[in-house]
């Protein structure tokens, strides 16, 4: 009864018969078989170890299967559904003007987006790599909803509550990574000297860091990250 239960809901079922000779079977054993036989693949074990050994290969396939784990990393992974219209092509543009401004990157701004993309490593065949979505996408979080960064700022050292502030990042990985320094730097402590050299006062933070020109963000800083083709 559970077995047909279970296949008139369509539930994921897995068989594993205890040894191989039948005959010696309950009638009733004999009908179950025969159902398992005629819907299902199914395994035959006769240790306690034997049977561990089958789930357990038998549920890797089964998830596998079902696209619920890889072999492959993450970003190298392909996503089943998204496709190029999901993509931001001013972001793509953007990235190859920085890129090629700062790398030498041999693709220009307004090339086809299959070309950039096959370069970096972020196409196979017709599917988009998951790095793909997570910066170039138009809304990552619609793909991949946990991928956002957490700010929080404690006072002292202990990490207690209540927080003072606290941030949830979004958008594509160099937005937050902009956000995320941005966040840091806004909660540290900076000085402003004169202006007696320059039109411009020096400034310096408690930590020492690259100020960003006002023309370049922060995303210079990885971008050779993803000129390899890779996502770290």
């Amino acid at each position: 009864m559970e077995y047909i239960q279970a296949k008139a809901v369509h539930l994921d079922c897995l068989a594993f018969i205890k040894g191989e000779n039948d005959l010696l079977r309950h009638q009733k054993e004999k009908a179950l078989i025969g159902k398992i036989q005629n819907d299902l693949s199914y395994k035959r074990f006769e240790t306690i170890d034997q049977l561990i050994v089958e789930v357990n290969r038998a549920c890797v396939t089964l998830l596998k299967d079902k696209g619920l784990i890889q072999l492959t990393s993450f970003d190298e992974s392909t996503h089943p559904t998204a496709g190029i219209k999901d993509l931001n092509p001013s972001k793509i543009d953007n990235f190859l003007a920085l890129a090629q401004f700062k790398r030498g990157f041999p693709i220009r701004p307004g090339s086809a987006i299959e070309k950039t993309l096959t370069h970096l490593r972020f196409l196979i065949g017709s599917k988009l790599c998951n790095s793909a979505l997570l910066v170039f996408a138009k809304d990552p979080q619609q793909f991949f909803p946990v991928a956002v960064t957490k700010c929080a700022h404690f006072h002292g050292y202990r990490v207690e509550k209540p927080i003072p502030d606290h941030k949830v990042n979004q958008g594509d990985v160099f937005e937050q990574v902009d956000q995320a320094v941005d966040f840091v730097l806004s909660k540290i402590r900076v000085s402003v000297g004169m202006r007696d050299m320059s039109n411009q006062a020096p400034i310096q933070y408690e930590i020492k860091i690259e100020i960003r020109p006002h023309f370049i963000s922060y995303k210079s800083q990885i971008s050779r990250t993803f000129v390899s083709g890779r996502l770290h």
